[in-house]
């Protein structure tokens, strides 16, 4: 079964950037959501975290600390991404500005504790061409949008926390996925699971029966970001093959 029934191309890493580019996330308005009359305003996809309404901001909502640990873990698309970027988008930008705000200057400890565990935490981001020696600098996504955050430290407290572009995103995801299957081969589900975590998906052989979801892969999946998978095959507990591939929505 494939990830989330999704169709897994290269192509979709380049449609993300020409539609994209440079431009930071929350730079660029999505396509007005159709305007509803009268009753059909029940038909709206309330945002299920935020609860607003499609096309809508927080209008000048004070969120509480703990819904960015919400936003953080929620990844699962609820509509298609076309509709969620629609009804969506402008409301997860203004969340993660709040954040930005909320955390700059603020410890390590802190941030984890409101926002949960950053997608990247570390040095030198190696992949990106401006990123310098004894940088100190973790990566959040927040939505279903997964609208990407940056945040940079010195001494342990955040001086720096912006957005950053889909085109930066998308060479982070690429990277991680290689990063992932570099480790993975040759290793056992065992090792791998100690070293990445759980991944998105596990699947099984279809021409055996399933076996518990933990036990006995067919093979692992591990999403770096909305556009970017790692596959790792595995025969008799171990990773005999990992490529990555993009996700096209």
């Amino acid at each position: 079964m494939l990830v989330r029934q999704k169709i897994l191309v290269a192509i979709a890493i380049a449609s993300i950037v020409s539609t994209f580019g440079l431009v930071p996330v929350c730079a660029k308005s999505p396509d007005p959501a159709p305007k509803l009359a009268g009753n059909d305003q029940d038909t709206f996809e309330f945002h299920p975290i935020l609860f607003t309404l499609p096309e809508h901001g927080l209008n000048g909502k004070k969120l509480e600390a703990s819904i960015f640990r919400q936003l953080n873990t929620q990844k699962v698309l609820t509509l298609r991404l076309y509709d969620v970027e629609r009804y969506y988008r402008k409301a997860e930008c203004e969340a993660a500005w709040q954040f930005c705000e909320l955390v700059r200057f603020r410890s390590k400890e802190y941030i984890e504790s409101i926002a949960g565990r950053p997608r990247y935490r570390g040095g030198r981001l190696v992949c990106w061409s401006n990123s310098a020696p004894g940088d100190d600098i973790w990566l959040y996504t927040f939505g279903q949008c997964q609208i990407p955050i940056k945040l940079v430290f010195k001494n342990g407290l955040c001086q720096q926390a912006t957005e950053y572009s889909y085109t930066d995103d998308l060479v982070y995801q690429n990277w991680r996925a290689k990063q992932i299957c570099r480790f993975a081969e040759g290793k056992t589900v065992k090792q791998i699971l100690a070293h990445e975590g759980k991944p998105e998906s596990f699947h099984h052989d279809p021409k055996i029966s399933v076996p518990p979801i933990d036990t006995k892969p067919h093979s692992m999946s591990y999403e770096t970001g909305l556009n970017t998978v790692a596959i790792l095959t595995i025969e008799n507990q171990r990773c005999t093959k990992a490529k990555v591939l993009g996700i096209l929505h």
